[in-house]
Protein backbone atom coordinates (compact mmCIF):
# COMPACT_ATOMS: atom_id res chain seq x y z
CA UNK A 1 0.00 0.00 0.00
CA UNK A 2 1.76 3.59 -0.59
CA UNK A 3 1.93 6.00 1.95
CA UNK A 4 2.40 9.67 1.30
CA UNK A 5 3.73 12.89 3.51
CA UNK A 6 1.64 15.73 2.87
CA UNK A 7 2.02 19.23 4.02
CA UNK A 8 -1.22 21.22 5.12
CA UNK A 9 -1.25 25.17 5.05
CA UNK A 10 -3.32 25.98 8.49
CA UNK A 11 -5.38 29.30 8.70
CA UNK A 12 -2.52 31.37 10.34
CA UNK A 13 -0.15 30.36 7.72
CA UNK A 14 1.84 27.63 9.45
CA UNK A 15 2.57 24.38 7.62
CA UNK A 16 1.53 21.09 9.30
CA UNK A 17 3.23 18.17 7.81
CA UNK A 18 1.90 14.13 8.12
CA UNK A 19 1.85 10.61 6.81
CA UNK A 20 -1.15 9.11 5.13
CA UNK A 21 -2.21 6.91 2.57
CA UNK A 22 -4.93 8.68 1.91
CA UNK A 23 -4.18 12.18 1.87
CA UNK A 24 -7.57 13.88 0.70
CA UNK A 25 -9.46 11.75 3.08
CA UNK A 26 -6.74 13.02 5.79
CA UNK A 27 -7.10 16.68 4.85
CA UNK A 28 -11.30 15.66 5.07
CA UNK A 29 -10.56 14.08 8.56
CA UNK A 30 -8.98 17.50 9.56
CA UNK A 31 -11.05 19.66 8.44
CA UNK A 32 -13.95 17.79 10.81
CA UNK A 33 -11.99 18.35 13.74
CA UNK A 34 -10.80 14.23 13.85
CA UNK A 35 -6.90 15.39 12.84
CA UNK A 36 -4.42 15.97 15.17
CA UNK A 37 -4.78 18.76 17.85
CA UNK A 38 -2.65 21.43 16.05
CA UNK A 39 -5.12 21.26 13.22
CA UNK A 40 -8.21 21.74 15.14
CA UNK A 41 -7.91 25.08 16.41
CA UNK A 42 -6.50 26.26 12.78
CA UNK A 43 -8.58 25.48 10.45
CA UNK A 44 -9.66 25.94 7.48
CA UNK A 45 -6.54 23.82 6.06
CA UNK A 46 -5.42 23.59 2.63
CA UNK A 47 -3.46 20.29 1.30
CA UNK A 48 -0.58 22.01 -0.12
CA UNK A 49 1.72 19.43 -1.38
CA UNK A 50 1.82 15.71 -1.26
CA UNK A 51 4.66 13.77 -1.86
CA UNK A 52 5.56 10.80 -4.33
CA UNK A 53 3.99 6.86 -3.23
CA UNK A 54 6.42 5.20 -0.72
CA UNK A 55 6.46 2.72 1.56
CA UNK A 56 5.43 3.19 5.33
CA UNK A 57 9.28 3.41 6.65
CA UNK A 58 10.38 5.30 3.95
CA UNK A 59 7.09 7.88 4.23
CA UNK A 60 7.57 8.10 8.11
CA UNK A 61 11.24 8.88 7.33
CA UNK A 62 10.33 11.49 5.19
CA UNK A 63 8.29 12.79 7.75
CA UNK A 64 10.72 13.49 9.99
CA UNK A 65 12.98 14.93 7.99
CA UNK A 66 10.60 17.42 6.64
CA UNK A 67 9.52 18.71 9.60
CA UNK A 68 13.27 19.60 11.46
CA UNK A 69 13.66 21.76 8.07
CA UNK A 70 13.84 25.33 8.49
CA UNK A 71 10.44 27.39 7.08
CA UNK A 72 12.25 28.33 3.79
CA UNK A 73 12.97 24.74 3.58
CA UNK A 74 9.59 23.89 3.88
CA UNK A 75 8.03 26.65 1.54
CA UNK A 76 10.40 25.63 -1.06
CA UNK A 77 9.41 22.10 -0.93
CA UNK A 78 5.86 23.57 -1.09
CA UNK A 79 6.81 25.64 -4.19
CA UNK A 80 8.04 22.37 -5.76
CA UNK A 81 11.83 23.46 -5.83
CA UNK A 82 13.42 20.22 -6.92
CA UNK A 83 16.97 20.42 -4.61
CA UNK A 84 15.36 20.15 -1.04
CA UNK A 85 12.98 17.61 -2.25
CA UNK A 86 15.67 15.64 -3.71
CA UNK A 87 17.97 15.48 -1.39
CA UNK A 88 15.56 14.24 1.24
CA UNK A 89 14.39 11.72 -0.84
CA UNK A 90 17.60 10.37 -2.08
CA UNK A 91 18.23 10.12 1.76
CA UNK A 92 15.22 8.50 2.62
CA UNK A 93 15.24 5.97 -0.03
CA UNK A 94 19.16 5.27 0.55
CA UNK A 95 18.64 4.50 4.26
CA UNK A 96 17.71 0.60 5.02
CA UNK A 97 14.07 0.01 4.44
CA UNK A 98 14.55 -2.52 8.06
CA UNK A 99 16.90 -1.79 10.94
CA UNK A 100 17.76 -6.07 11.18
CA UNK A 101 20.67 -6.75 10.06
CA UNK A 102 22.43 -10.12 9.61
CA UNK A 103 24.37 -10.85 12.86
CA UNK A 104 28.26 -11.04 12.84
CA UNK A 105 30.62 -14.04 13.17
CA UNK A 106 31.17 -13.06 16.69
CA UNK A 107 27.49 -12.38 17.40
CA UNK A 108 26.53 -15.47 16.29
CA UNK A 109 28.95 -17.34 18.40
CA UNK A 110 27.68 -15.65 21.68
CA UNK A 111 23.86 -16.62 20.45
CA UNK A 112 25.07 -20.11 20.12
CA UNK A 113 26.73 -20.15 23.39
CA UNK A 114 23.72 -18.45 25.18
CA UNK A 115 21.15 -20.91 23.71
CA UNK A 116 22.31 -23.57 25.88
CA UNK A 117 23.45 -21.78 29.32
CA UNK A 118 21.05 -19.64 30.58
CA UNK A 119 21.50 -16.16 31.77
CA UNK A 120 21.77 -15.21 35.04
CA UNK A 121 18.22 -13.41 34.50
CA UNK A 122 17.01 -16.90 33.60
CA UNK A 123 18.17 -19.24 35.87
CA UNK A 124 15.86 -20.49 38.68
CA UNK A 125 16.62 -19.36 41.93
CA UNK A 126 15.59 -22.25 44.71
CA UNK A 127 15.23 -21.22 48.31
CA UNK A 128 18.36 -22.58 50.67
CA UNK A 129 17.10 -25.50 53.17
Amino acid sequence: MPWFAYFLRCRDGSLYGGVTTDAEQRLAAHQAGRGARYTRARRPLTLVWVSPALGKVAAHRLEYRLKHLDRRAKLAVVRGEREPLAGLLHMVLRERSSTVRPASASRRRRMAGSASSPTTRQRRITPAR
